[in-house]
């Protein structure tokens, strides 16, 4: 079941229609293409073929609100992709999330289409397992919870704006 990364082009990243989301809806973007890939459907988030997660489930495995995950994927289904006008997602009849383009954009070596083959039947991991090895590993490591996280990318965000805008500022004048 799902491989250990995915491919995310870095010019598009940067500089695509990506950019016309919000800071948190670029990271639920990037949550959502890590499911895809770790997904036994590569490409849907899904439980299994036909068999969707719900957007409950969704949320607290991303530890995001309900809220700001459903206007992500409402902003998917209608944001269209610069190269090819294709919109980021399409939900299927089941519910199924599917990743527009997925294939296009990741190309998998053959070496590693096999490796992933051996482990077809694990059992995805539920919100609350995921979220106690997250504290595990954040207090093995000594990482910052994630509101406190949270607060210093906020805090990191601003201070860079700022820094960018004074620059701007001695650039051109007032």
């Amino acid at each position: 079941m799902g491989y250990d990364w995915f491919m995310l082009h870095s010019r598009g990243w940067l500089t695509g229609t990506i950019r016309t989301m919000s800071m948190e809806e670029r990271s639920i973007w990037a949550d959502l293409l890590a499911m895809a890939s770790e997904s036994r459907v590569r490409g849907v988030i899904c439980r299994a073929v036909n068999i969707p997660y719900t957007r409950k489930y969704i949320a607290d495995f991303l530890q995001v609100p309900i809220k700001v995950l459903n206007n992500t994927i409402e902003k998917c289904l209608t944001d269209k992709n610069a190269q090819d006008s294709t919109h980021r997602i399409e939900i299927d009849e089941y519910g199924c999330i599917h990743i527009m383009n997925w294939e296009k954009y990741q190309t998998v070596p053959e070496p590693i289409k096999s490796r992933s083959k051996a482990r077809q039947n694990d059992v995805p991991m539920s919100p609350e397992d995921a979220h106690a090895k997250r504290q595990a590993l954040a207090a093995k490591y000594g990482y910052l919870e994630p509101e406190a996280a949270k607060r210093g990318a906020q805090h990191r965000e601003v201070e860079e704006t700022a820094k960018h805008h004074n620059k701007l500022l001695q650039q051109y004048g007032t």
